[in-house]
């Protein structure tokens, strides 16, 4: 019966009809973390962000309410841009912009530069 299973989960992954899968990249950097996950249809898109800061260590889930500007993976270029619209509300507003294997987070008032690094 256990066989039964596991070939069923293996024929649900190579079902044709399934268009869509996730990749995760990331921003780690002077206490602050952007979790990316990233949807590949017909082109990857950031779908959504988990923003950790000082003041919100757990995170906040973002979709949606972000721009994409720029997403060029085998260019290796990336620029986010969030407006937080409540002055008492985080992660406040936000550019992430990537080239290469450098990263530039602006928020808070700082700019932190970290590494970046381009796995899907």
């Amino acid at each position: 019966m256990r066989l039964i299973h596991v070939l069923t989960l293996c024929l649900l992954a190579l079902w044709p009809g399934r268009s869509e899968a996730t990749t995760s990249l990331g921003f780690d950097g002077g206490g602050y973390s952007i979790s990316m996950e990233i949807g590949h249809d017909v082109e990857a898109v950031v779908a959504s962000l988990t923003v950790r800061t000082p003041r919100a260590p757990k995170g906040v889930f973002l979709y949606g309410n972000f721009t994409t500007e720029v997403f060029d993976v085998p260019g290796q270029k990336l620029l986010i841009r969030f407006e937080q619209h409540d002055e008492d509300a985080e992660p406040g507003s936000f550019t992430l912009s990537v080239e290469g294997e450098e990263a530039t987070l602006r928020i808070d008032g700082e700019t932190i530069v970290a590494p970046f690094h381009w796995f899907m």
